[in-house]
């Protein structure tokens, strides 16, 4: 296998250096596992393991880059600094997941229906964002980012919440009420969409 990956990078180097293939278009076959990286961002994970780690490298996670796969844990390197919106769309195996320090943008919907995370988790050094009771906030708790599909009971929206963005609620079957706070403005578009 090592031999095999050892023919076909030379192929693909040697295409590049011809001009066959340009080197904006490159895709990369990582550790084993299929991943479709474009200019650093991770465009498509094609792989069936469980368990995935992002080639260190990678700075934003597209758009519907893991919609649909089988993943359960997925380990998410320094370099990445953009999840965008739907990244992890419909993973409804996915029970793990940190952001690392190194994320300054979430997009929309980006771990929407992901019926078995229950709770998100963020190192303690990211300077945009942080979690409480698993649910992903602004670094300064006014904006409510993100709620985990897979969050069971009732939730209380803390005080300092002024802003619940879009999809942040998104297919929250598992919620059996949502206490909102006296200080709320802002509820934006879809921010509650399918839930029961």
């Amino acid at each position: 296998m090592k031999r095999l990956t050892r023919i076909l990078s030379m192929i693909l180097i040697c295409a590049i250096l011809m001009g066959i293939i340009p080197n904006n278009s490159i895709y990369v076959l990582a550790a084993g596992e299929n991943f479709e990286i474009q200019d650093g961002v991770l465009v498509k994970y094609n792989g069936s393991d469980s368990k995935v780690s992002i080639p260190d490298g990678v700075t934003s996670i597209g758009s519907y880059a893991f919609t649909d796969t089988d993943v359960v844990e997925v380990i998410i390197p320094d370099s990445v600094t953009v999840i965008e919106e739907s990244a992890f769309l419909s993973c409804r195996k996915l029970r793990k997941l940190s952001i690392p320090y190194s994320v300054s943008a979430i997009g929309d919907g980006a771990f929407g229906l992901c019926d078995q995370l229950s709770e998100l988790k963020i190192d303690k050094g990211n300077r945009h964002y942080t979690v409480a009771d698993g649910i992903l906030y602004s670094k300064d708790m006014t904006e409510l980012i993100c709620c985990p599909s897979g969050k069971r009971g009732s939730i209380s929206i803390p005080e300092s919440v002024v802003t619940i963005t879009g999809m942040a609620f998104w297919y929250c079957w598992y919620i059996d009420k949502i206490n909102l706070n006296s200080n709320l403005e802002n509820i934006e578009w879809g921010a509650f969409n399918g839930c029961h």
